[in-house]
């Protein structure tokens, strides 16, 4: 997963670096903390050399420290959140482009999947291991940066500590193994439960219904709602205990820390002895330094915490990264659909949705440059015919020939890149009308887009428009005439309208139907519910699947 992070190691390395300089503040001010108790208790209690002016300078420094830490932080975030949002968008982007390198029948068996590594995985993603990307170098340099302090001020205490953070963190880790065991049988006992409960549901129901006696059902759960809420209370209890246990030992490690630094600084073992030193006056205890000690102990403690929060973020993240990973795309070695003919032949096909039949034995023949209408009830199967023979959906027994080879032999996409399949509701990218048209060609030509633009009445509209901005100012007819165009201008040879007309304005409707009817060198299937009987002589077939 880290190297999805070093994609951008400009960014990473800035974050590391002000995590470096957060924690060199936030340990800058705990020190600060402490001349300024010490330089206090001296002069009120000790009598020592200490000045009111140090004081002044000491709150100075460490207010200053506060304020650019306070900025430095603000900073620290934002880097934080930029570099996780370029990783997540390059994420995205990658399974996008693995996702177009798809046939549609793996998009459409992996939709669900697909749907959810887009929305909700690399959303968890983010939250458990990239989001915390600069908080861990933050962990590590401040602990590391209040362990020197220790061994500064004296070496048995920080190796004391250093003992009891181990110790701290094993009782951690084992708790938490404990809360996952406890965990699984709640849900092992909450599966019973659900099984149990159908089944007792399951017996009513089939009492009633032969016997004709209306049965308390309550009677018949009693038991196993007794043993669901056994278990809730267990587990709640369990929980609740374990998390307090490890509050209680953690609470009890700094009091140690604290217990021992007192005993420490009592019979004068310090590491720095002067008159004004670190550790007190005189070698004479000073509660400023076990308010600042305490201080550091809580926070080396805390930080030790997090670490195992973000070890165990880390080993969530962990099979996420892995399932996006396992999105994989076959190499397609099938022959390139490069003509412009279609010639279909549709040989005795069966084709089933669900338990329903839509098509048996079927046959039918289609010839390029011709016009065919597909005319039918709702649930006919005109649709479905439409993608069968696109090649978009699978048949059970049966053949569908194009250009005299079978359908499947040809790779999906580059039969899909000559069809131009036209819905009631226009497909509009959140883009320029121009981009929607072209869609980002390389190598644009100026004179084919302008006379499709002529053609259908598309030049009124500001081309640099970007149409999500002002979806209430264009009509559905101008975005279906703007999505015929991207065809026109892709010079598809096979248009599909799959009741393209249903929804717009007769203006759009006689333009779309007329241009298609009336050139020879497109082939055009009109599926539609019904076709008036000017209409009929303008089409080469007519296919009635009501019959």
């Amino acid at each position: 997963m880290y190297k999805e992070i070093w994609k951008y190691k400009k960014l990473a390395l800035i974050n590391i670096a002000y995590a470096f300089v957060n924690a060199i503040l936030f340990a800058f001010t705990m020190l600060s903390l402490m001349f300024i108790y010490n330089s206090m208790e001296g002069i009120f209690y000790f009598k020592t050399n200490s000045t009111i002016i140090e004081v002044i300078i000491w709150v100075a420094l460490t207010l200053v420290t506060v304020i650019v830490l306070a900025i430095t932080s603000a900073i620290s975030e934002y880097q934080s959140q930029k570099l996780e949002e370029y990783v997540c968008c390059n994420l995205r982007f990658k399974i996008i482009n693995r996702i177009n390198l798809l046939n549609y029948q793996l998009i459409n068996n992996q939709q669900e999947n697909i749907n959810s590594m887009l929305s909700n995985d690399i959303n968890q993603l983010a939250k458990l291991y990239y989001s915390n990307f600069t908080n861990f170098f933050n962990l590590g340099f401040l602990s590391s940066l209040i362990i020197v302090i220790f061994f500064v001020l004296n070496w048995i205490l920080a190796l004391t500590i250093l003992i009891l953070i181990s110790i701290n963190l094993l009782v951690v880790k084992l708790s938490q193994n404990y809360s996952e065991k406890i965990s699984k049988k709640f849900n092992q006992k909450t599966e019973e439960y659900s099984d149990v409960t159908k089944n007792i549901l399951e017996g009513i129901n089939t009492l009633f219904f032969v016997n004709k006696i209306q049965l308390l059902s309550s009677l018949f759960l009693k038991n196993p709602n007794r043993v669901i809420k056994k278990t809730n209370i267990d587990f709640s209890k369990k929980s609740e205990a374990t998390h307090l246990s490890i509050r209680i030992v953690s609470q009890v490690f700094q009091l140690l820390v604290l217990f021992i630094c007192a005993i420490i600084l009592i019979n004068k073992n310090v590491l720095i002895n002067s008159n004004y030193n670190f550790i007190g006056y005189n070698n004479i205890t000073s509660i400023g330094v076990l308010l600042a000690i305490a201080s550091l102990g809580n926070n080396l403690f805390n930080s030790s915490s997090n670490f195992i929060k973000l070890y165990n973020s880390y080993n969530l993240a962990k099979p996420i990264y892995k399932k996006l990973n396992e999105l994989k795309v076959s190499e397609d070695n099938r022959n390139i659909f490069d003509f412009n003919e279609f010639n279909f032949k549709i040989k005795n096909i069966d084709y089933k949705i669900e338990n329903k039949q839509i098509f048996k034995d079927f046959n039918l023949t289609l010839q390029t440059n011709n016009n065919y209408a597909f005319v039918g009830n709702s649930g006919c199967g005109k649709s479905t015919l439409a993608r069968l023979i696109c090649g978009l959906l699978p048949i059970s027994n049966g053949e569908i020939y194009l250009n005299d080879n079978e359908i499947n032999t040809y790779q999906t996409n580059s039969i899909l890149n000559k069809v131009g399949y036209i819905e009631p509701i226009p497909f509009i990218l959140n883009d320029t009308v121009k981009n929607n048209i072209t869609l980002y060609d390389n190598n644009f030509d100026e004179t084919k887009y302008n006379n499709i633009l002529e053609l259908l009445d598309l030049k009124s509209i500001d081309n640099n428009l970007v149409i999500d901005e002002v979806e209430n100012d264009l009509s559905v007819g101008q975005k279906q005439r703007i999505n015929f165009a991207r065809y026109l201008y892709k010079d598809c040879k096979l248009f599909i309208l799959d009741e393209a007309t249903s929804n717009v304005d007769n203006k759009t409707a006689s333009l779309i139907e007329s241009y298609l009817l009336n050139n020879k060198e497109i082939t055009l299937i009109n599926i539609t519910h019904h076709l008036n009987k000017e209409s009929y002589k303008k089409y080469d077939q007519i296919i009635d699947l009501n019959q």
